[in-house]
């Protein structure tokens, strides 16, 4: 009997593939299609990678709302990558202790 995935694994499946888009390479069909982006095919793969291990458990409406955050998700990752940033700078933020 297969092993059942919890909400977490499930959830970090999710991240690992929208966030890498790492299984786009194994798809040149899709990326053979006209006017097809790269964060498009990324994120087919992704929810093909994604029906192909939990297809039984989620609904259409359940799939259609996972397509939106994975293209959410593609998009801000196509956001960061466009962003360049020299050697010496730092992520802004600002640290203040909670003092009683």
């Amino acid at each position: 009997m297969p092993r059942r995935s919890n909400r977490r694994e499930f959830a970090r499946d999710v991240g690992l593939v929208a966030a890498g888009g790492i299984f786009s390479a194994g798809t040149p069909s899709s990326a053979d299609e006209p006017g097809t982006t790269p964060a498009e095919v990324a994120v087919r793969a992704a929810l093909d990678t994604l029906r192909a291990r939990y297809g039984k458990h989620l609904s259409e409406a359940q799939w259609k709302g996972l397509q939106t955050i994975l293209a959410g998700q593609q998009a801000s990752v196509e956001a960061l990558r466009r962003l360049r940033l020299e050697n010496h700078e730092e992520p802004d933020f600002i640290f203040s202790a909670d003092v009683p």
